[in-house]
């Protein structure tokens, strides 16, 4: 317990992670979402260790009124607006 308290010795370290991967997540399913629709996203090495402040979540998609009709150029989505689209992320 007194070497964890020692901060005279020099640094330690911890070099374990060696390689951050990127992969892409399609759905599964459903192509088109509407209101409180659930997306998931699985992970299939439950071995991984994730690190939030370094993913990303990349939306792309078509912003329409409920008659069909594209809004187009019209819309300007304000900063960190994703963020809002979502109550939970687990």
């Amino acid at each position: 317990m007194t070497e964890i308290l020692n901060i005279g010795d020099e640094p330690i370290f911890d070099g374990r992670i060696v390689k951050i991967e990127t992969h892409t997540y399609n759905p599964f399913a459903n192509t088109t979402f509407g209101h409180s629709d659930e997306i998931r996203i699985p992970i299939q090495q439950q071995d991984l260790y994730t690190l939030p402040h370094e993913s990303y979540l990349y939306i792309a998609g078509k912003l329409m009124l409920r008659n069909g009709e594209h809004i187009g150029p019209r819309m300007v989505m304000g900063n960190n607006c994703v963020a809002f689209m979502f109550d939970e992320i687990r």
